[in-house]
């Protein structure tokens, strides 16, 4: 399990290296919860480096977009 931002981080980067198209991801990277499944607050910054490599999953040199920035 991916309990902090950095191994998050390095996760996602470890997936697009393999270049996956997709992963399949638990809820608890992107919100906290109570023992009995109540939500309590949003993971904002798991929720930010998903957002940063969104476009990057499944791309193939023919249709990937240039990785420097995050325009």
């Amino acid at each position: 399990m991916l309990c902090d931002e950095a191994s998050v981080y390095w996760g996602v980067l470890n997936g697009l290296d393999k270049r996956v198209d997709f992963f399949r991801l638990d809820h608890t990277l992107f919100f906290q919860s109570d023992p009995n499944g109540n939500w309590l607050y949003d993971k904002t910054q798991n929720i930010a480096i998903f957002n940063r490599f969104r476009r990057h999953i499944g791309a193939t040199t023919q249709n990937a977009q240039r990785l420097g920035g995050d325009a």
